[in-house]
């Protein structure tokens, strides 16, 4: 049975290109925009030429100088500390005497000597193995307070001492003195120095020293030197952290590296902070 009206049919789409266009049709202008943004984009390298200052982080002291400056400093507080113990008693008693030893026992030596005609017998807490009973040793006693008596002992004792502390102060200084100069040097290359990509080589354990039992890790890199035909070895700053980690999830097989051109071997910064090494 057939249905009742006009059976519709079915109209295509019309052709842009056979359709003519309705009056007042005006045309969209393409988009220029969304085509542009669609293009492909190259691949721009780094920069590595010089280019005024960077924000490459200046590398902390390194763990090593860290520990001798700190081992030093704790000597040198040690034996200053003892030399001052020692220094006190003796720049207090400032006067001196001529004793004669009447008896030694154990760790004291018990003397007697004559001031201003009045005699005292006192106990040395020290005692010398060139000593002997009725020898005569110089000492010292305070002024106005004769009873407090000591030897000469004390007074080497203090330089002694005093002198350890010194040194280790010195060493101390020195070690300092050349992890600052070091800094002064890296701020420099990051400054003005010319900025290389160098192919990091390994990464591996300095079993030299160690800190709370644990060794710090290093990277070494390279690069080939187009101009010289020389091949340079850089080491980075050492960190107490494992860098493989990051290195293998990031991907990284290069790092940046600051030279000085006069003196690329030795005056150099590789800048591994992107593997957490600051």
């Amino acid at each position: 049975m057939a249905s009742s009206g006009s059976p519709s049919l079915y109209t295509p789409y019309p052709d842009p290109e056979s359709s003519p266009e309705p009056e007042g049709f005006i045309p969209a202008e393409p988009d220029l925009e969304l085509h542009t943004s669609l293009e492909p984009k190259l691949y721009t390298p780094p920069d590595l030429s010089p280019s005024g200052p960077v924000s490459a982080p200046v590398p902390h002291i390194s763990i090593a100088q860290r520990i001798i400056i700190s081992v030093m400093s704790i000597m040198m507080v040690v034996f200053v500390s003892l030399g001052i113990g020692f220094a006190v008693p003796a720049l207090q008693n400032s006067e001196t005497a001529t004793a004669t030893i009447v008896e030694m026992s154990g760790s004291t030596t018990t003397v007697t000597y004559e001031v201003d005609g009045q005699t005292y017998e006192q106990e040395l807490s020290e005692v010398n193995t060139s000593w002997h009973n009725g020898d005569e040793v110089t000492v010292y006693y305070r002024p106005g307070d004769p009873s407090h008596v000591s030897a000469v002992v004390w007074r080497i004792l203090a330089l002694v001492f005093s002198s350890i502390g010194a040194f280790f102060l010195v060493i101390s200084a020195a070690v300092a003195s050349v992890a600052l100069r070091k800094r002064a040097i890296t701020r420099a290359l990051l400054q003005a120095g010319r900025r290389i990509e160098a192919t990091i080589t390994s990464v591996d354990q300095d079993f030299t020293t160690h800190v709370n039992g644990r060794f710090p890790w290093l990277v070494t890199c390279s690069w080939h030197d187009p101009e010289t035909g020389r091949t340079f070895v850089f080491r980075s700053q050492t960190t107490i952290d494992d860098p493989r980690p990051l290195m293998a999830s990031s991907g990284r097989t290069t790092l940046v590296v600051y030279i000085d051109p006069a003196d690329p071997e030795k005056k150099y910064f590789v800048d591994a902070s992107p593997l957490g090494i600051r």
